[in-house]
């Protein structure tokens, strides 16, 4: 299943993700199925916030040398 969500997150190009290692919760339904180690749960969530951050910087990269209309919110010029 992560290696699904990782290829997903490639093949799409995700690039804003929120990423945590799963816990199980007290008397949920979850803390009865079998769990993964914590180093493994870790090791994955730093794998796809990898992923993430590369394909952020493919979409900032292909701004570069283009124009945007934006909004001007502040006297200073900041939009």
């Amino acid at each position: 299943m992560f290696l699904n969500t990782l290829n997903l997150v490639e093949d799409l190009q995700i690039s804003h993700l929120h990423v945590f290692p799963y816990s199980a919760k007290k008397g949920t339904p979850a803390e009865k199925m079998p769990q993964i180690g914590l180093d493994i749960r870790r090791k994955r969530s730093k794998l796809l916030r990898k992923v993430g951050n590369s394909n952020y910087k493919k979409v900032l990269e292909k701004q570069i040398d283009k124009e945007h209309d934006i909004l001007i919110e502040s006297s200073d010029g900041i939009g």
